[in-house]
């Protein structure tokens, strides 16, 4: 009974005796019988058993490399850096004259994309891109400065400005959650 009790509590198995002084006391027994040898008994085992784990490692797994992601981190979802001031602002302004079935937004493409109109982007003194308008608008304050800037840098009006600014937000949420750049 004490062998079948020292198995479900998995702490022996059916080719293993339990480690017990009751088990080593027998063991020993039996083998002076089977010797015809008068050995001195002992309450204690002869050798330590050796206990196997299966399901754990002796060594730490071999380290592997870390997958390389085939996405470009961008602060702007779905647009790498580069399309900041072209494919990813006349996405937006294609996104504002649908939403606001207005197609003369888009007149505003070449003015905020100075590339559009032949002017050298180190010379473009707005160089605005969809990542200012995104880090613009996360505040009241930059929202606000934003409007004043498409005034002054790009001679907007003030309801194109506030447009621009004011939809920008709903725009970016519109975005899918993960795209490939």
């Amino acid at each position: 009974m004490e062998w079948a009790d020292a198995m479900h509590a998995a702490v022996t198995t059916k080719f293993l005796a339990p480690d017990t002084e009751t088990f080593w006391n027998r063991k020993a027994k039996n083998l002076k019988s089977k010797r015809g040898k008068s050995e001195e008994t002992t309450s204690y085992p002869p050798h330590q058993p050796v206990h196997i784990h299966l399901n754990e490692r002796a060594h730490p797994q071999t380290p592997r490399p870390a997958p390389v992601s085939a996405f470009t981190i961008s602060p702007v979802r779905g647009f790498a850096s580069e399309q900041y001031n072209n494919n990813g602002l006349l996405t937006y302004v294609q996104y504002l004259a649908d939403t606001l079935r207005d197609l003369s937004i888009m007149d505003v493409y070449p003015i905020l994309n100075r590339e559009q109109l032949g002017i050298h982007p180190i010379l473009n003194q707005a160089n605005l891109g969809i990542d200012l308008f995104k880090s613009s608008t996360a505040t009241a304050d930059g929202a606000k400065e934003l409007v004043k800037d498409l005034k002054n840098d790009c001679h907007l009006t003030s309801g194109m400005a506030r447009r621009l600014v004011e939809n920008f937000q709903a725009w970016y949420r519109s975005l899918p959650e993960r795209s490939e750049i």
